[in-house]
Formats: structure tokens, C-alpha cells, sequence
């Protein structure tokens, strides 16, 4: 029986996912009739695959959710090292040195997805064609070999018609992400708080809340060793300067994007990947700080 996989990407907008959702359907149902394969699709906000029974999303992969966590991180470094979203930048600072918690989350689901197709090609004993959209052909080839496996008995097939479902959608949502970067006024902070032990020691980043930071600062910051550099920004009002620390005035300014719609970034690469993430996800407080 031809199986089914998802993973939590990119919102796909209306009616284009109704769109990718049939071809998703109409793909299995040709499929039925070989009775082989995996078909990854991205997961649809609707879940309307996800209660089908050739669905196997939810099986196990045996490696905790921290270690997974800690994996997402070295891969995004993995990533980064191949230079390949160099041209991606604002006011000639690339975007790819932000490592939010989106990009966290996004590349967490794509190692969970590529170790549970790991697992699915050792228990079968014939040949996985997968079939999906091209981007996902590159960003899983990506965490293959960032795992530091080659299962031989996988065939990819990019599918024509997801991957341009995949490529509009991406240019749709890259659009809305930067109108909304212009029409939003971002909530960064204009003034950070810096403590400096040493230039080799690690700089820990500290948000202090809304409601009563004097006490947050108290009772929690206060306690960190003297080992680390620590960057501090408030959300509410913060009355003195904490002893020790320098206050920072930030001077904002917008900057230009460059790169958006690059060809090795807005297509069917694994640089197309992280760039939608970047761009659909942090762009609306893509601010840079003089």
C-alpha cells in the first residue's frame, strides 16, 4: 500500500492549497493501483490527509525530542556553512546569521520527517520511490547527508505540478511578508542593556517581561555567573540602568532586501527552503540597528 507522509512547513495559502491538496489526492489514487511508494506532502492546516489510514506521520522515530532539538541547531550551522544564501541580505547583512524560533521549529520537522523515511526504507524491502514537490527533494537530500546517510533503496521524484504549487505559494507569501515588514511597526526594543566580563566568554541574550523587570533582574538575572557577557533588553519600563551594565541607545533605520527573489532562493533548492522561513517569518521585525 502506497504510504503517506507529512511535515510542518510553509503555510500554503487558499485556494492554492486546495489546489495542492487534490493533486495530493489525485496522486495517491494513481498511486493505489502500483500499490508502492511514499508520497510527502506538507502538512495541510485543514489536516484533511492526516486521518487517512495510509497516513504514517505519527509513527515513532526513537530519538528524544532534546536531541532532535540540539540536531536542529548543528544542522542550520551545517546549512549555513555552504554559503548558499550569501545573496540574501538586508543592508548588506545576511539574513541567514538570524536563527529564530521558526527557523528552530521548521528544521526540527524536516530532521523528524527524514529520519522517519530512514526508518520506513529499512523495514521495506523493495525500492521507496517518495514522490513530493522539488524544494522538499532538496532540503531532505540536504538532511540525509547531514546525517551522514545514503540508504540506497530510495528513489526521489519530483512531482511538476507540487513544485509549482510549492514555487507560487513561496512567491505569494514572500510578497505579504514584506508589505507587512512595511506597514508594521516592530515592538524591538530602542535601547539594550550590556554587561562585558570577557571577549572570550559566551554572551547569553536575556528578555526581561513586560510587568515588574526590576524583580525579574533580582531575582533571576542576578544569579547568572560572572563567566558570561550577557545582552539584556526589556519589555516594560526598566527605571535605572542595572549595575555594571551599559545602557544602549539604539538608532533604528529600514534597510533594503536583497536577494528576495534570487533564483537559487525563491525556486527548488535547499537555499529556497530557509530563505522562505527568513523571509515569510522574520521579516517583519527585519530592522537593522545602528
Amino acid at each position: 500500500m502506497t504510504k503517506i507522509l507529512a511535515f510542518d512547513s510553509m503555510y500554503i495559502v487558499n485556494p492554492l492549497r486546495k489546489v495542492y491538496t487534490a493533486l495530493i489526492s489525485r496522486i495517491l489514487n494513481e498511486k493505489k493501483a502500483k500499490n508502492t511508494g511514499l508520497v510527502l506532502y506538507r502538512l495541510d492546516k485543514d489536516n484533511v490527509l492526516i486521518r487517512d489510514k495510509r497516513n504514517v506521520s505519527g509513527m515513532a522515530v526513537g530519538v528524544h525530542k532534546d536531541h532532535i532539538d540540539a540536531m536542529s541547531i548543528k544542522f542550520y550551522q551545517y546549512l549555513k556553512k555552504s554559503g548558499s544564501c550569501n545573496a540574501l541580505l538586508i543592508k548588506d547583512v545576511p539574513l541567514y546569521q538570524l536563527y529564530t524560533r521558526q527557523v528552530k521549529l521548521k528544521l526540527e520537522g524536516v530532521l523528524r520527517c527524514a529520519l522517519k523515511i530512514r526508518k520506513l526504507s529499512i523495514e521495506s524491502k523493495d525500492n521507496l520511490e517518495i514522490t513530493t514537490d522539488r524544494q522538499t527533494v532538496a532540503i531532505m537530500e540536504k538532511a540525509f547527508l547531514f546525517l551522514n546517510d545514503s540508504p540506497t533503496n530510495i528513489t526521489w521524484k519530483a512531482h511538476g505540478l507540487l513544485t509549482s504549487c510549492i514555487t507560487i505559494n513561496s512567491v505569494i507569501m514572500r510578497c505579504a511578508a514584506i508589505v507587512k515588514m512595511l506597514i508594521s511597526p516592530s515592538d524591538l526594543p530602542r535601547e539594550y542593556y550590556y554587561k562585558h566580563v570577557d571577549s572570550n566568554a559566551p554572551t547569553v541574550l536575556i528578555t526581561m517581561p513586560k510587568r515588574r523587570p526590576e524583580v525579574f533582574f533580582s531575582t533571576y538575572v542576578e544569579e547568572f555567573s560572572s563567566q558570561f557577557n550577557i545582552v539584556l533588553y526589556s519589555m516594560g519600563l526598566l527605571q535605572i540602568t542595572p549595575n555594571n551594565y551599559k545602557r544602549i541607545e539604539i538608532k533604528r533605520t529600514t534597510g533594503v532586501l536583497h536577494g528576495i527573489f534570487n533564483i537559487k532562493n525563491i525556486c527548488w533548492t535547499s537555499s529556497s527552503y530557509i530563505a522562505d522561513i527568513l523571509l515569510i517569518f522574520c521579516t517583519v521585525n527585519a530592522i537593522i540597528y545602528i
